[in-house]
């Protein structure tokens, strides 16, 4: 206090109370680095307290050093630091200065050269002084705070604890290696839905007859496609519960997955019941004419039937395989796959090759496999929860506020997956416009596409469940995240698409015995490995646009992409000479669009953070003209 009021004596001790600057916040567990030594010109030496108390309480903020003279009541004969710190950190306290000599009259005040000089040298010879503790000393009135300070903490400790605030704060990005250990349990998981058809398609083709087996295709495509379309609550919960348990909200994110479990029952009790009623017009749209009336059409609608039943288990297994991605684990969804797979096989076996149950043992199968898969994770789940927070209930019942964030998703998500399927649907009927051969060759080629898809689809899973973090963290940090994807994906997208197109060409035989339909197969393999490679491309990109919430610009370029494909498809197959290379090479220019666009979206939202983020620096930048204009 006395130091605002008092002009010393000594020349050499006569100057103003200075505001010094270090670079590092934190002066107890670094050496001091000054970026700025000047005098306050808001401080000035006056004979009444309540001018000085007045004075300084105008400055636009607490200073982090004060230099004061050896005219401070209690001080020793060398004048002093008085650090002042951040409120509720253990500050002020004041630290003994050596002695100091006659500075040397130059160009500017002799006061500010001896500052200058002495501070820095001061500090460079004694980078340590401040490491240790300071003697206790009752510090002004003015600089005290009304709240007790806490406790100090023990140099360790509080370097620890700066750590971890660091840590948090600005968490390193995942590397390449980390991206790629979570990715291959998610491929597992996307795998499993056609694992089971496959498995119903093996056995009911080496037990029943050609019919039983031709009625597998429409119905399982059926099952498939209206699965896939629920996909939409499985993203919504993973994108949802993943930024809460970025925020360290566990117990928000436990109740987003309580409540898309309950709307994951009620939905699929609900498309069980509908599937019961409208399987039978909408197989015999899908079969034709020509076996409308037939046994094809009878096994296909029974097959349906039944599999229908095991939707609200199929449901409840995609939210909670979110809700463990949304948690970093990739592993543990992963582990209930092959226990639902050989529930399958076993039970196909039995009722379809022991009692000849035909299609309707399969389906049977099938449903008892979904119901396994779905009761080992939701088992696997209540053990989780219990380490993730505070304990809440299984199931919630989601509120008017936590329906609409998952609409937000749901809807968007729900444009993009019909955009997927009815391209599926225009390259079928695109391939059945060019004839017997090119329908026979595209069933191969669209079965090793949809076979290789899952592989993006995990990257799209991996960004959805990363970003988030990275974002709460510094939205910045994002682009850094988007180079690493980018580099990931790039390198599935060579493995995948090689694979692919070698897949139907090193070994046709292994999907069929006719010389046509492998030279068919041979000329659209380059097509199937570029639409492959786009399509992996594309999905990284697309799970960073559902991370950032960018759900409207996705929607639009998917419903937008999919009215292209089907005008651009219908074109081409009635142009003359128009062979099945052509149909793939529309898909992959559609693809390699949506990624193009894609691309350009999410780099316009980093230019957009990090103008953001300009514009909150500039804002804490000071203005040396106008706090300290002797300094210029």
């Amino acid at each position: 206090m006395l130091a605002l009021l008092c002009t010393p004596a000594l020349a050499v001790h006569n100057f103003r109370p200075t505001l010094l600057r270090p670079r590092a916040p934190h002066l107890r567990t670094a050496a001091l680095r000054p970026a700025c030594i000047a005098l306050d010109p808001d401080l000035q030496p006056t004979e009444s307290p309540d001018e000085a108390v007045t004075g300084f309480s105008k400055l636009p903020e607490i200073p982090d050093v004060i230099v004061v003279s050896e005219d401070v009541e209690g001080a020793s004969e060398a004048p002093q630091f008085m650090l002042v710190g951040p409120p509720g950190q253990d500050f002020p306290f004041i630290v003994d200065f050596p002695p100091l000599a006659e500075p040397e009259v130059g160009d500017r005040e002799p006061v500010q050269d001896f500052l200058e000089g002495v501070v820095k040298e001061f500090i460079q010879d004694s980078p340590t002084m401040f490491l240790d503790d300071p003697p206790t000393i009752t510090p002004p009135t003015m600089f005290l705070d009304d709240s007790p300070s806490p406790e100090e903490l023990p140099l360790g400790e509080e370097a620890t604890r700066l750590a971890k605030i660091e840590k948090a704060r600005h968490p390193a990005l995942p590397s390449a290696g980390e991206l790629a250990r979570f990715c291959l349990p998610t491929l597992g998981i996307w795998l499993a839905p056609p694992f089971l058809s496959l498995i119903d398609t093996s056995v009911v083709g080496m037990h029943c007859s050609i019919s039983s087996l031709a009625a597998l295709a429409p119905s399982t495509k059926l099952c498939d496609y209206l699965s896939y379309m629920c996909t939409a609550l499985g993203v919504a919960t993973t994108n949802i519960a993943a930024e809460r348990f970025a925020q360290n909200e566990p117990e928000q994110a436990k109740r987003v997955v309580g409540g898309s479990m309950t709307i994951a029952l009620v939905v699929g009790i609900v498309m069980a019941a509908g599937v019961r009623f409208t399987a039978l017009p909408v197989l015999r749209a899908m079969i034709g004419p020509a076996m409308a009336n037939g046994p094809v059409l009878a096994a296909a609608t029974e097959y349906t039937v039944i599999r229908a039943l095991g939707f609200p288990a199929a449901l409840l297994t995609l939210v909670l395989q979110a809700a463990f991605l949304a948690s970093k684990d990739a592993l543990s969804p992963l582990l209930a796959v092959p226990l639902s797979a050989l529930t399958n096989l076993v039970l196909d076996l039995f009722l379809v090759g022991s009692l000849g149950l035909g299609t309707a043992g399969a389906a049977w199968g099938t449903v008892a496999s979904l119901y396994v898969n779905g009761f080992t994770l939701l088992a696997m789940w209540h053990v989780k929860a219990r380490t993730l927070g505070e304990a809440t209930p299984l199931f919630t019942l989601p509120s008017r506020a936590e329906m609409q964030k998952l609409l937000v998703f749901i809807v968007p998500m729900l444009v993009a997956l019909c955009s997927r399927v009815s391209m599926g649907l225009s390259i079928t009927l695109s391939a059945t416009a060019l004839g017997t051969v090119a329908l026979a060759s595209n069933q191969v080629v669209e079965s090793v596409y949809w076979l290789f898809c899952p592989i993006g689809e995990a990257i799209s899973l991996c960004m959805q469940t990363y970003m988030p973090s990275v974002l709460a963290a510094r939205r910045r940090a994002g682009a850094q995240m988007r180079a690493t994807c980018e580099r990931t994906s790039l390198v599935a997208a060579l493995v995948a698409g090689a694979a692919a197109g070698l897949a139907v060409v090193i070994r046709p035989g292994l999907f069929t015995t006719s010389g046509a339909v492998a030279g068919s197969m041979a000329k659209t393999a380059p097509l199937l490995a570029a639409s492959i490679f786009t399509f992996t491309r594309m999905c990284g990109l697309e799970g960073i646009m559902i991370a950032r919430k960018q759900m409207k610009q996705l929607a639009i370029t998917h419903a937008a992409i999919s009215l292209v494909s089907i005008v651009a498809l219908r074109r081409a197959t009635r142009t003359a000479g128009c062979g099945l290379q052509h149909v793939w090479g529309l898909i992959v220019l559609l693809n390699a669009a949506r990624h193009v666009i894609f691309r350009q979206t999410v780099l316009r939202s980093e230019a957009a953070d990090a103008l953001e983020e300009a514009a909150g620096i500039a804002q804490v930048v000071p203005n040396i003209a106008e706090t300290h204009p002797h300094m210029l």
